[in-house]
């Protein structure tokens, strides 16, 4: 049976709803204050802070200090969020969206700002048993949260360890959990710092009792909880935490052409792209993370604790 499609007429849709697409709303409502906007967004929630997530994991904040932007944000911006519903496929010469409820979006602008997923390595076994996950979003912070009240959790191991590996082990140190990490280069944070600079890491790291394998990986993820890496192996009792690395969000059609029959407009930026898109982004994001460490830290009015 056919799914019936709802056609809907949006000027401006955008797919995504964190700091790109509330960046584009604002950059949007500077030139158009008035036609209305449409974001369709795969997760449930309102734009939300994804740094914080490692410390509502911790249990330094609650999901009240998640909010990025403000409860009302949504209509004071005649924003129409489509909240929980993913966006299915992309029609460019039709301009139009379909999402998984079976409404189509006819647009006249549109912005793909999904950003990134976690990349899982499927090569190795063992990844979707019970106790492994991934962690980017707030739900999967809420999903580890529950698991290590459910089975009291006592140890953790950390597969990756870049920022948002050792984000996890902040969380899971702050919970009194044994880590450890399993980094495949021949350092912790190799793509962020210098030797230097990840020798110090590494070293406060083991100072904090967590244990730190490089130039390791995982070879295999047993039922019951033992991981086995390429160079010994490293024994856990309740719970597996994978976390490597990030891709685009954005899924094409596969070809025979492979790669070069992806969509230009999806392809990774060339180094020169991405040194210049550095440069430009650099202090925008010092400020931005300025910004939201400030919010993290500062007593909240009475105002905000109301609106949460």
């Amino acid at each position: 049976m056919r799914t019936m499609r709802t056609m809907n007429r949006c000027p401006y849709v955008i797919i995504g709803n964190s700091v790109a697409a509330m960046g584009a709303v604002a950059g949007i409502r500077e030139v158009d204050p008035d036609r209305p906007i449409t974001i369709v967004a795969r997760e449930p929630h309102h734009t939300y802070s994804r740094p914080l997530i490692s410390y509502l994991l911790g249990g330094k904040i609650d999901e009240s200090r998640m909010l990025y932007r403000p409860a009302d944000f949504y209509e004071e911006n005649n924003v129409r969020a489509i909240l929980g519903v993913e966006a299915t496929g992309v029609d460019t010469e039709a301009q139009t969206v379909q999402t998984a409820a079976g409404e189509s979006l006819v647009f006249e602008k549109l912005l793909i700002a999904t950003g990134g997923r976690p990349i899982v390595p499927h090569d190795i076994a063992g990844t979707d048993a019970e106790g492994v996950f991934t962690f980017t979003t707030w739900d999967d912070a809420c999903n580890i949260k529950a698991f290590i009240a459910d089975h009291t959790v006592q140890e953790a191991v950390v597969v990756g360890g870049g920022l948002i590996g050792l984000k996890s082990v902040e969380a899971l140190v702050t919970l009194g959990i044994k880590t450890t990490v399993v980094e495949l280069a021949d350092r912790i944070l190799s793509a962020t710092f210098d030797r230097t600079a990840s020798d110090l890491a590494q070293q406060a790291l083991e100072d904090g009792g967590v244990q730190v394998h490089c130039n390791n990986t995982v070879a295999e993820i047993g039922k019951r909880g033992e991981m086995n890496i390429a160079r010994g192996s490293a024994m856990i009792r309740d719970a597996i935490r994978a976390v490597a690395d990030v891709e685009e969000r954005i899924s094409t059609d596969e070809t025979e052409d492979g790669d070069e029959a992806r969509d230009a407009r999806a392809r990774p930026l060339k180094r020169a792209e991405r040194e210049w898109l550095w440069k430009a982004l650099s202090q925008r994001g010092r400020n931005l993370v300025s910004s939201e460490y400030d919010k993290l830290t500062e007593p909240a009015t009475a105002d905000e604790e109301g609106n949460g």
